[in-house]
């Protein structure tokens, strides 16, 4: 007797569905693993047409996925969102604290990479800088400059990329 297999094919709408499922919660965001991971659901069905890459990125963007993903932690996980938005700023005051340090004499200089670090830090944050580079003092300015690229991240990807920089200093500190 031979057994015959029921393949339900999914429409458009199913397979974006998974690719939203797929992007959010299991690929860290990613449209390339998000396509990878469809594929690999979706192999045997040799007829199925799968969106392409240039697709997801489209859905990405154009339904506000990155903001979909935001709203959906914070409903979820309100005491974790909570604890990575104190974490990011304890990173801004530490490094406002390492410059004021650097800039009153009473810290160990700071080497390029810790400079660059910390900078990147503070374009994401909106913290810019002005004067010093005619010789006068140096100040600070608390804007939105870099706002607009924190927005285009998740609440995952902004933690990852504090964590990262954080470990850095450290590893840096430590050296």
């Amino acid at each position: 007797m031979v057994r015959a297999e029921l393949m339900i094919i999914p429409d458009a709408e199913t397979l974006k569905a998974r690719c939203w499922e797929l992007w959010a919660y299991q690929t860290n965001h990613s449209p390339t693993r998000t396509l990878a991971m469809l594929e690999a659901e979706y192999a045997d069905y040799d007829a199925l047409p799968l969106p392409a890459l240039k697709t997801i990125k489209h859905w990405i963007t154009a339904e506000g996925w990155v903001k979909r993903a935001d709203e959906e932690l914070a409903r979820d996980y309100p005491e974790q969102v909570r604890a990575f938005q104190r974490g990011v700023w304890r990173a801004r005051l530490l490094s406002l604290e390492r410059t004021f340090d650097v800039l009153t004499g009473t810290g160990r200089p700071m080497g390029k990479e810790e400079s660059a670090l910390i900078q990147r830090l503070w374009q994401m944050s909106g913290i810019g800088t002005y004067g010093a580079n005619q010789g006068g003092e140096m100040g600070l300015e608390f804007g939105n400059e870099g706002a607009a690229e924190a927005e285009a991240l998740s609440l995952e990807q902004r933690a990852r990329k504090v964590r990262a920089m954080m470990s850095e200093r450290s590893r840096q500190a430590g050296s």
